[in-house]
């Protein structure tokens, strides 16, 4: 009687294999349940029912998953990273193996470490500026514009520099002219 059951449960098994390949997995999983319940100590039906039952919890999350991800976009290009980092947790959360989650939440953190970055370099650029080191701010600026070509912080920083080097070069010239005027003078070189 024994050996007649593992024979059938067998069968149940292979059976529900057959449907688990055809993509019935309801189907699929009531059968391993009678399988499971005729013979408890059936481990191939076990891990089967087990495979299928994880598939099928899958299955019923993924629209949540998937909309937990839309939602991060949008908050992403809105630029809303803290947002958009909690809304690509709570689809990890829901199935953590979902690789789309995985990749939106590297974007995310990918995004949030570009825009410390550009910050950073931002800052660094005003102290040079503020200390009168206008190449070393307009280098950073340059490593920002890479990053964010359309940053208008880093624009506007970059114009006020252009002024401050065009205005320096004005009065080199207006020194120099001086200098040569009063070096003539003192020559007493009046028409030169």
């Amino acid at each position: 009687l024994r050996q007649r059951r593992r024979e059938r449960v067998d069968d149940v098994v292979s059976e529900s294999q057959n449907v688990v390949d055809a993509g019935d997995l309801k189907t699929a999983q009531q059968l391993l349940r009678e399988a499971r319940h005729a013979d408890s100590s059936h481990t191939e039906a076990k891990a089967l029912l087990d495979k299928v039952s994880r598939e099928l919890r899958r299955q019923q999350v993924l629209p949540r998953v998937k909309e937990q991800i839309d939602k991060a976009r949008e908050k992403l290009d809105a630029g809303r990273f803290q947002e958009a980092k909690a809304e690509a947790q709570a689809a990890l959360q829901l199935d953590s193996t979902y690789q789309p989650a995985r990749e939106m939440r590297a974007e995310v953190e990918g995004a949030v470490n570009r825009v410390r970055e550009i910050d950073k370099k931002l800052r660094v650029s005003k102290q040079h500026v503020a200390e009168g080191s206008l190449t070393d701010a307009d280098r950073q600026l340059d490593d920002v514009l890479a990053l964010d070509p359309d940053n208008a912080q880093a624009q506007e920083l970059r114009r006020q520099i252009r002024e401050e080097v065009a205005r320096r070069e004005q009065r080199k010239q207006q020194a120099e002219a001086i200098r040569q005027a009063r070096e003539l003078w003192s020559q007493q070189r009046y028409a030169e």
